[in-house]
Order: C-alpha cells, then structure tokens, then sequence
C-alpha cells in the first residue's frame, strides 16, 4: 500500500475503493510474511469481497507470493474444487488481477 500521495492513488476510485490491509510494514525486510494467517483471521471478510459483484482480487509481487493466497483460498472455501470455480469466475469477468514477476 502506496500512501495517497504515491502512484497507486492514481489508480483506484476513492470513493469506490477499499484495500484489504491484511499486513503491516515490517521492520526489517528480512522478516518472514504471515500472509497465510492474516487472510485466514479474515477469512470471512475475504470471502465477502470476492464474492461480491464488485470485488476484485489483485495479487502483486515475486510469482511465488500467489501460491500462498491460493493455498488459503482453497481452506477457507472448502476445497480445491470450489476455488478454481470462483478463480475462473473472477478471471472471466476481469476481477482477477495480477502482477507477478
């Protein structure tokens, strides 16, 4: 998350918008993400915005930071199966973005 002032401002619709802050800054680089456990104790808040009509889900960051949001993902709905459902969904109507490098 970019403060207002930075790039990412530039790109989302204040009155529409609302990241899910599921980490705060870490004091050193270094230290491990507990991404896994930030969605699963909002899991229900999670669900909600990506089963909303209006819900987006952006995964930015190195490739292999999106196999922890799935691997959630897949607890939290219930199974494998259900989850690639709702990615499909999410992709065919342009809710699911990326940017992995």
């Amino acid at each position: 998350m970019n403060d207002e002032q930075d790039d990412f401002a530039q790109y989302c619709d204040r009155e529409t918008f609302a990241a899910f802050k599921a980490l705060s800054p870490r004091p050193h680089f270094g230290d491990p993400v507990a991404l896994d456990q930030a969605l699963e104790q909002r899991a229900e808040e999670v669900v909600s915005i990506i089963t909303s009509a209006n819900g987006h889900l952006y995964v930015a960051g190195q490739q292999e930071i999106l196999r922890t949001p799935e691997r959630v993902l897949v607890r939290i709905l219930g199974s494998e199966t259900d989850w690639q459902q709702l990615k499909a969904r999410l992709q065919a109507s342009r809710r699911w973005l990326e940017l992995l490098y």
